[in-house]
């Protein structure tokens, strides 16, 4: 476990890096860049988003999800990755100019054939990545991920400010992967064969296709609201619900690439070793909501703040929609754990089930409720993502052998955090924020005051998390006194 945790904390560490960088780009694109602008280029990145999910084609879960790999697995890897890669590479770069007369906007066709160079580079470094997130060699991958961030946020920012408008966003993702493949190129495992082979790509596409399933249906969930919101709205629109989107997720962000470095790995080791994933599932769902469910609530309590502070007074149009997109991260967030838990086992195919649920019933709310606000489209993503979670409970129950009551009872104490920490927000907005006027210090007091109350109910009520919490306490506590002593030594 403590080798577990210190390979979490490298990744997590990097990958915040990445995260905290990227946010100051968006930060700073905000001022350079206008909603039209990013709105285009969002439209762009749905497609290509998209695209990605077949030239992976499942590989890279499959490269983890293995208990043995051979060579002759990973040519065939290999060769599958570049087969599929090329093919959507050249398909982007054909289809732009009629994907730009599609959605209006001749930005878009441009902007997808830079993007879509990037796909003929991308199976150079995949395979290297795949093998060190299976062998969680979190230090190589910290590099790769800590050259690419630079890259990108240099690229950027500077072609931004020279006048590039959202091209500079082109141009930075496609510098971005020619970075990352270099770096993972220069750390790849030894023994890793450079030729790719299409002999045994049947093993491959057929654990892949389960897997390119759900992620396609992910993939299509997060494309919704650009491709609706582009087609029957504006591109002012899609630039303030991304952004939206984007404020809610800055937990995904936060997180997201350390639980999906060490998600699949984990939980296919713990079911190869026999162990009980049901209750691994379980605890990580009941840290996860400790976490994510009280940062949720008070986003949502404190949406034009954040909003302000981080984007600017021309962005507050989009807070209003925040609250409800909190509720349907709140229920993503909850069975995050089950897809990489299904996928371990060898039943990628079943983790399609309530994605096919969230996807068709945002299309057809979003067609029933939408009447030109983006408040009304939140709502049909919200009653979507709820309408996803019998199918969730019922996958638990048959596949991890995981009652309902079993998978929600931790959820009551999460609530509890969730309901301690929205109170204290509503007391400090009653109570103090008529005497503190700027948006940022009216976060800054909202903080001061919400981890103490967080910690303290965490403590109370006994979550499981609070043992991760006292020993972490403990541990920081051992290395002061160590560190006193070493002074007081050398005195």
């Amino acid at each position: 476990m403590l080798h577990l945790r210190q390979k979490l904390a490298i990744q997590f560490l990097s990958s915040n890096f990445a995260t905290v960088t990227n946010f100051i780009v968006s930060i700073v694109l905000a001022r350079l860049l206008s909603p039209s602008e990013i709105g285009i280029f969002s439209i762009t990145a749905v497609v290509v988003n998209f695209s990605h999910v077949f030239r992976d084609f499942g590989v890279a879960a499959f490269i983890k999800r293995q208990k043995h790999l051979t060579p002759d697995m990973l040519r065939a890897a290999l060769g599958v990755l570049m087969t599929s890669s090329w093919i959507i590479a050249a398909t982007l770069f054909v289809a732009s100019d009629f994907l730009a007369a599609y959605f209006r906007q001749p930005g878009v066709g441009d902007t997808m054939k830079v993007l879509a160079i990037g796909f003929f580079f991308i199976p150079f470094g995949a395979v290297s990545n795949a093998v060190l997130g299976r062998e969680l060699q979190a230090g190589k991958a910290a590099i790769a991920t800590g050259v690419s961030t630079v890259v990108y946020a240099t690229s950027c920012i500077t072609l931004a400010y020279l006048g590039f408008s959202y091209m500079s966003l082109a141009w930075g993702n496609l510098l971005n992967i020619i970075a990352s493949v270099t770096t993972y190129n220069l750390l790849r495992p030894k023994g890793l064969p450079w030729l790719p082979s299409l002999r045994g790509w049947r093993s491959v596409a057929h654990f892949g296709l389960g897997a390119m399933l759900s992620s396609a249906l992910k993939a299509i969930d997060n494309a919704i609201p650009d491709l609706f919101l582009g087609k029957l709205s504006t591109a002012h629109n899609v630039g303030l619900f991304s952004r939206a989107n984007s404020t809610v997720n800055i937990l995904n962000h936060v997180t997201g690439p350390t639980l999906n470095y060490v998600s699949l790995p984990y939980m296919a080791a713990v079911h190869h070793s026999g162990a009980d994933l049901g209750a691994e599932v379980t605890r990580a769902i009941a840290y996860l909501t400790a976490i994510a469910w009280p940062i949720l609530a008070v986003t949502a309590a404190l949406a034009p703040e954040v909003i302000e502070t981080l984007y600017g007074s021309a962005w507050l149009e989009c807070a209003p929609v925040i609250p409800l997109l909190c509720l349907a991260c709140a229920v993503q967030i909850t069975f995050s754990f089950l897809q990489p838990a299904l996928t371990g086992i060898g039943r990628p195919y079943w983790t399609a089930l309530p994605l096919v649920l969230v996807v068709a019933a945002k299309i057809a709310l979003g067609l029933a409720l939408f009447d030109g606000s983006l408040v009304s489209f939140a709502y049909a993503v919200v009653i979507a993502e709820v309408a996803s979670i019998p199918a969730y409970l019922y996958l638990a129950h048959k596949h991890i052998q995981t009652r309902p009551g079993q998978l929600m009872l931790p959820l009551v104490s999460s609530l509890t955090l969730t309901l301690a920490v929205s109170l204290a927000v509503a007391g400090i907005k009653a109570l103090l924020f008529d005497s503190v006027a700027a948006p940022f210090e009216r976060l800054v007091v909202a903080g001061a005051i919400v981890l103490p109350v967080w910690t303290v109910t965490l403590l109370l009520i006994r979550h499981p998390l609070r043992r991760e919490l006292l020993l972490m306490l403990s541990t920081v506590s051992a290395t002061l006194q160590v560190r006193k002593r070493s002074d007081s030594g050398s005195r």
